[in-house]
């Protein structure tokens, strides 16, 4: 998400409860306030942001049902479902000039403020849940002077719903920058060994990685260790302190070069 949170809140919050962005007041980074998961990883949105939602979507139903309970109310009797918040202001869905404002209900019924209390615990995906993105570029270096041109590049990315299309367009700028910092590295003081990343994100199937190594003057897989754990919540504890450790990963095919990637694991391939 990048750091907008004060932005993408206020924008879930403003439209869960029917309320113009600016009549949104949002507050982070006290420690008088429930705890969040950590700022990173784009898992911001899906955490702190559902459970904006979730409270927002509890108040918004206090709201209703409160004029639909109260008989000074031009909502009294309807069914809660047919209700709907716009701008601030609660009407029937097919009869939009039948309602009123929530200053209107609450200063009737002697309120000054409604208060709910949100939440939201994910439960145990049997899938991936992640954006992804994949970025290619296209880069000319002058061999005599040093100068670096970059002749073309491209960005494809699948994040789900987009709550801030300018905050998604600035990251996704980012990831592209990122990928002109990529490149192979080898490790002078092991000979000529490079090392391959591979995560593989799903919770039931293991994946497996087929590795070309022409480019690399006929390279061949001299290790492979793997950090895994079914259990996708799981952590080292007292009792259990190398529950999740690198281990030698034994599943290694050569011809043609070939490594079998466990659910949920982190995985690091020398060649050599």
């Amino acid at each position: 998400m990048g750091p907008g949170t004060y932005t993408s809140m206020t924008q879930v919050a403003a439209d869960a409860l029917g309320l113009a962005v600016r009549a949104v007041t949002f507050r982070l980074d006290d420690t008088i306030m429930p705890p969040a998961p950590v700022h990173g990883g784009s898992l911001t949105m899906s955490s702190v942001g559902s459970t904006v939602q979730d409270g927002c979507d509890k108040l918004r139903l206090q709201a209703i049902r409160l004029a639909v309970e109260d008989e000074r109310s031009p909502l009294h009797g309807a069914a809660a479902g047919d209700v709907i918040v716009r701008e601030g202001r609660l009407h029937l869905k097919e009869n939009p000039g039948r309602g009123e404002t929530y200053r209107q209900l609450l200063a009737r019924n002697n309120r000054t403020h409604l208060e709910t209390l949100g939440s939201y615990t994910p439960g145990r995906p049997q899938s991936s849940m992640y954006a992804y993105g994949a970025v290619f570029a296209e880069v000319a270096v002058d061999r005599r002077l040093g100068l670096v041109r970059v002749r073309r590049m491209l960005g494809v990315y699948d994040a789900g719903r987009i709550i801030s299309p300018k905050l998604a367009d600035s990251q996704a700028i980012g990831g592209i920058g990122a990928a002109l910092l990529e490149h192979t590295v080898t490790d002078p003081r092991d000979g000529e060994t490079t090392t391959v990343f591979a995560i593989n994100r799903s919770t039931d199937r293991p994946m497996s990685l087929r590795i070309d190594a022409r480019a690399l003057g006929g390279a061949r897989i001299v290790g492979a260790t793997t950090l895994t754990d079914r259990d996708v919540y799981a952590g080292n504890t007292a009792d259990a302190p190398d529950r999740i450790a690198p281990r030698p990963n034994l599943d290694v095919r050569h011809d043609p070069m070939t490594v079998l990637l466990p659910p949920v694991s982190w995985n690091v391939i020398r060649l050599a």
